[in-house]
Parts: C-alpha cells; sequence; structure tokens
C-alpha cells in the first residue's frame, strides 16, 4: 500500500482495491459449476519506436539514482539534461511538486517541507525542479541540501511558491545566481503563474495542500497582485529559507506555529532511517545523509527530444494469489542490485495468513533482450503481503522470492532510506564551501514512524 501511494495512487482508489479485495474474500471458491466467460483477445498494441538510451550521467545523479529509480524513471531530456520524473506525474498529470502529499513545518532553518512520500528526502531537499512543456514536471539532481528549494510570493491574504528552476544557484555570503550571472532579491527567475501554488495564509499549515490551493483560473490574478520573496540566507554554512513570514501565519491560522529543529540522520550501516523523533522533550526532523555509491554502477536513462517525445514509465499490470510473495521495485533497464528492506509498518504488523484470496500486482513474464543489462533488486514484503511485480520497457527484470516463513527476514525498514556505503561525500558546493549542519545527538531519541502524523 505503501509502494502505490509513493507511485502517485489516491487513497480513494487504494481503498476501493482494499474493499474489491473483501468482496472477492466474502464470496469464497468460484462455483466449479458454471464455466468461465469466453476469454477475449486484447487488440495488439500499436507498434512504436523503442526508447533509446543514454550511459554517461553527471556525477551528481550516482548520489539518486538506486534510490528513486523504483519511483520513477531516469531520462535525459533535451534542453535539460539528465532529469527524473516520478511515476506519479503519469498517473496525475495535475500533480505539482511542494504541493500533493505533504505540508509545510516550520523549522530552525525556514519552512521546510514535510514530504508524504517515501522518496521525498531527495528530491524536495536537493536539487531542482522544472516544469517542461512536453512532459511535465521533472526534477534535476544536486547535493546541495535546502528545507526546501522555492521561491516566495505574497500578497493580501495569499501566499504562493514554485519550485527554484535549474541553473539557480544560492551561494552563501554572495547570494543569487542565474545561468552564471549575479541576480537580486527581487529576481523572480521567470517563473510563470503555472509554477506556483498559491493558497490562502489560513489553509497555509494544512496537511492537504492538493485540495486547498487556488483554482488556476485564478492564479494568474492573484499572482499579478504578489511580489517577490527570495530571501534566502545561511546559518553556520547551512541553507536558511525563511520565507513567509511565520507571524503572518500564525495570525492568519490562529494557532501557535511551533519551531521543528532540524538534525543529522545517524550515519549507521543497516540502521533504521528515522525522518522525524524526539530529542530532550522536543520535536526534530533529521536529515538524510548523502553517501557515496559503493562501487560502480550501470547507470542509463531514456533519451527524450524529438523523435521520442515521450517518457515511457513501467507498467502495471494486476493479477491475484500470486504464491511466491515476491515484490521487485521498477529499475531503470540497467542497474546494480540492492536489496530494499522491508518497510517499518510492515514490520509493525503482526501475523500472516496465506490463506485469504487477495489481490495483487504483477507484470507478466517477457523474454531476456540483453545480456550485459543486470536484473534488479526485489523488495522483500514479510507477512503474507505479496507486492508488486513491474517491469520496464523494453527490458525485464527478475523477481526474487522471499523465505517460505515471512518473520524471517534479515533486516528492518523504513522506507525513506536504503541501506549505503559508510563512504559520503561531502556536501559542499566549490563556490559556496557550503556544508552540512553539524549537530549534537542526544541518546534519548525517540523512533516516529515516516507515516506518523501526529505531533508536527
Amino acid at each position: 500500500m505503501l509502494y502505490l501511494r509513493d507511485v502517485g495512487l489516491s487513497s480513494a482508489v487504494v481503498t476501493a482495491m482494499l474493499n474489491h479485495d473483501t468482496t472477492l474474500r466474502n464470496q469464497g471458491p468460484p462455483d466449479s459449476n458454471v464455466a468461465p466467460p469466453p476469454a477475449q483477445e486484447p487488440a495488439p498494441p500499436e507498434p512504436e519506436a523503442p526508447p533509446v538510451y543514454a550511459t554517461t550521467p553527471p556525477p551528481e545523479v550516482n548520489y539518486f539514482y538506486n534510490d528513486l529509480s523504483p519511483y520513477g524513471t531516469w531520462v535525459q531530456l533535451d534542453g535539460v539534461g539528465w532529469c527524473w520524473q516520478p511515476r506519479v506525474v503519469s498517473i496525475n498529470r495535475g500533480w505539482r511538486p511542494y504541493c500533493d502529499s505533504g505540508h509545510w513545518v516550520n523549522s530552525d532553518c525556514g519552512w521546510y517541507w514535510q514530504s508524504d512520500y517515501s522518496w521525498g528526502w531527495a528530491p524536495f531537499h536537493y536539487g531542482r525542479w522544472q516544469l517542461h512543456q512536453r512532459c511535465g514536471w521533472v526534477w534535476t539532481p544536486d547535493t546541495i541540501w535546502s528545507p526546501a528549494w522555492v521561491i516566495w510570493r505574497s500578497s493580501g491574504d495569499y501566499c504562493g511558491w514554485a519550485p527554484v528552476p535549474p541553473h539557480a544557484v544560492f551561494d552563501v555570503g554572495f547570494g543569487w545566481r542565474f545561468n552564471g550571472v549575479r541576480v537580486g532579491l527581487n529576481f523572480d527567475f521567470g517563473l510563470r503563474p503555472d509554477h506556483f501554488t498559491f493558497v490562502a495564509f489560513r489553509d497555509f499549515t494544512h496537511r492537504d495542500l492538493g485540495h486547498r490551493h487556488l483554482a488556476t483560473t485564478e492564479v494568474t490574478r492573484v499572482y499579478n497582485h504578489t511580489t517577490v520573496i527570495n530571501n534566502y540566507t545561511a546559518n553556520n554554512r547551512v541553507i536558511v529559507n525563511r520565507g513567509i513570514p511565520v507571524e503572518r501565519v500564525s495570525a492568519a491560522t490562529h494557532s501557535e506555529i511551533r519551531r521543528v529543529a532540524i538534525r543529522d540522520t545517524p550515519d549507521v550501516r543497516g540502521s533504521t532511517t528515522r525522518t522525524r523523533g524526539i530529542e530532550n522533550g522536543t520535536p526534530v526532523i533529521y536529515r538524510q545523509q548523502l553517501h557515496k555509491p559503493a562501487g560502480s554502477i550501470n547507470v542509463v536513462a531514456q533519451k527524450v527530444d524529438d523523435h521520442h517525445p515521450v517518457i515511457h514509465h513501467s507498467t502495471i499490470t494486476a493479477t491475484r494469489n500470486v504464491p511466491t510473495g515476491t515484490f521487485t521495485a521498477p529499475r531503470s533497464p540497467v542497474g546494480s542490485s540492492s536489496t530494499v528492506p522491508r518497510s517499518e509498518i510492515e514490520r509493525r504488523s503482526g501475523g500472516s495468513d496465506f490463506s485469504r484470496p487477495r489481490t495483487y500486482l504483477q507484470s507478466p513474464p517477457t523474454p531476456s533482450t540483453s545480456r550485459s543489462r543486470d536484473t534488479f533488486n526485489s523488495v522483500p514484503r514479510g507477512n503474507g503481503w505479496n507486492g508488486t511485480t513491474l517491469r520496464s520497457s523494453p527490458t525485464p527484470q527478475t523477481t526474487f522470492g522471499e523465505r517460505d516463513t515471512p518473520r524471517q527476514v534479515p533486516r528492518v525498514y523504513s522506507p525513506k532510506g536504503y541501506e549505503r556505503s559508510m563512504e559520503s561525500r561531502p556536501m559542499v558546493r566549490p563556490e559556496s564551501r557550503q556544508s552540512a549542519p553539524s549537530m549534537p545527538q542526544s541518546s534519548g531519541r525517540r523512533d516516529f514512524d515516516s507515516r506518523t502524523r501526529g505531533g508536527f
């Protein structure tokens, strides 16, 4: 269920699937005396040119490639370069970053975007988003962290924000540069009204901004009466994005806006990645650190240009009663295997029942087309939950089964973290000499589930 949400299925669709599963379970086994309806042969698909792949990524891609591949597709987009698009864009064409499945949190580094996606630790705090005219929203990687890479606007009862575009760089001590040219605090980076998400101040801290933001027909009217706010600063060489004044939000919401501290995630190999917790009785947010990939990985991306204008996401095909209980996360056609442990929520769920009919997702087997392209890792799913097998076009993936005993799982995991190398890359841009915040850790830390919504 967590994975289905991460790839863009709405709560209503997931609920409908569960209700359908309950209906099938209550119906019991099918009557053997009733002849099944005749099978209808599907119409042959229209032929299309197969995707073409690039294999020479910029260095920044290696830090995110394996972690983001299960949730989207890497592409080399003409005019943009190497970038990544989440699968949710292909499912929900109205999706936009810093809007759906997340909310704003007041932190000691400014307004922090708390994403509900398992992959949200990367694209909302590193890199840049761009709205491509043909392909929609895509993300270009970078290694400099921020609580949220957005530009703000406000006027009257409304405020808005838009992702900082590519080629916009903030240098600690020097300010903003765009396409290599230094710009002032009132520079708008060429962002149009359709880049912005606008809400009323009273809704700014709401946890469902996807249903609270202004309609497209109203955005332009509000945008024309707003002014730019891009007052980024630095605290001990750490990016701080104050944006909208906290006092203004507190007055509009008639509530106290608590401040949450940002701390680095403990760098312990094999440990569960935490996104929230408690230190000395106060809530904190743990920031995911970047690590240099262990060894070499085969990195590829679809080439998207005038000859291949469409981003091809891997397909999902539904089946029932998968006996092996396996799950394969979608990957790019070439890559290195890296076992993704099961989620924290699955760890906490108790018991299993393999006898109940359930609805699962699995793709049909396809012949191998290339020996040089590796198969990809699987996500073991315990406690009787059979997962999803997804295949990327054009090269299939191999599904690895889990042990017969669902409780014999080697490790536990929260979906926001993967096993990484202990060797880390310095988070410093040469021109800014910016480094990650280093803060003391408390022994009184208490784990929070990545899906916990209470508290802050």
